[in-house]
């Protein structure tokens, strides 16, 4: 089977586009123009993939409360696009999507505390990146009912953010070497997920499971403040990190302040289970990286 990869300049596109190999067609945001249902069918008429794999997103979270138009024509439209193309060509779509659809409070156990989001939670996006990547969500399913939607949180890998150029990981490291006072968040509470892990567990959820929404991150959840501390006992490098609240940071954009993801398909066989962050971590930190 031959995956049409959009986006396939980021970590995640990057990732898959290696492990599938000649499986793979990788195309990048200029090449698969989201915005142009004529661009994207005149590529699909000449590559005549058997499926495509959405990885392409506007994710400059702040910028987008400023730029809404952009991040919905990537996000909501451009999805919607894509759905319809494959649609229109009988083959399944797969289409990233995010925790930041939780902006809500958490879900609790009966105890009172915090319980992952299941797929049948009811999202509340708080901010334009939010809205826009829920909103092709529910565009690209309605457009192509062969769609697997799979939500995931946190994502690192060697080649770094597309639209950013780095990773949390990335900055973090960098921003040790050069002696720079770190102030991390410890008020959000997520499941960072290397793209070496998600890669090989998308396909394998889309061989196993039928289409529909699905959650999928590594195991157990830290805060951003917690995370960088493990990235610097990883690499022995001394440094002090100072936790702050969400709203000493002062970003443009609100964040969810709980966006651990879990799934109701937790207890099928063909349900793909990642491991552990911090062993995911470990291995991006002493193998993925001295590989690049």
């Amino acid at each position: 089977m031959r995956w049409l990869i959009v986006g396939a300049a980021g970590q995640l596109g990057n990732e898959l586009t290696r492990i599938l190999g000649t499986g793979a067609i990788p195309v990048t945001r200029a090449e698969a123009d989201l915005a142009s249902p004529e661009q994207l069918n005149e590529l699909a008429m000449r590559e005549r993939p058997d499926g495509v794999i959405n990885c392409a997103a506007y994710n400059l979270v702040d910028k987008a409360e400023e730029a809404p138009r952009e991040a919905f024509t990537a996000n909501c439209w451009g999805a919607g696009n894509l759905g319809a193309l494959c649609a229109n060509l009988e083959i399944p779509l797969v289409h990233l999507s995010t925790d930041h659809v939780f902006g809500g409070h958490p879900p609790t156990f009966p105890d009172e505390t915090p319980r992952p989001w299941a797929e049948t939670d009811a999202p509340a996006p708080a901010g334009v990146y939010a809205l826009s990547k829920l909103s092709g969500e529910h565009l690209a399913r309605i457009r192509n009912p062969l769609t697997w939607v799979i939500r995931t949180c946190g994502l690192y890998g060697a080649r770094g953010a597309g639209g950013k150029g780095t990773n949390f990981v990335e900055t973090m490291l960098r921003l040790a070497r050069e002696g720079k006072s770190l102030r991390v968040v410890s008020d959000q509470i997520c499941t960072p997920t290397p793209v070496r892990d998600l890669a090989p567990a998308i396909l394998a959820l889309v061989e196993g499971m039928p289409p529909g929404l699905y959650h999928l991150t590594s195991a157990g959840n830290c805060s951003w403040h917690e995370f960088a501390q493990a990235i610097f006992v990883e690499t022995q490098t001394v440094v002090e990190v100072q936790p702050i609240t969400s709203q000493q940071f002062g970003a443009k954009a609100q964040r969810p302040k709980w966006s651990v993801l879990g799934s109701m398909f937790q207890d099928s066989a063909q349900m793909p289970r990642l491991r552990h962050w911090r062993e995911g971590l470990a291995s991006y930190l002493h193998e993925e990286r001295q590989g690049r």
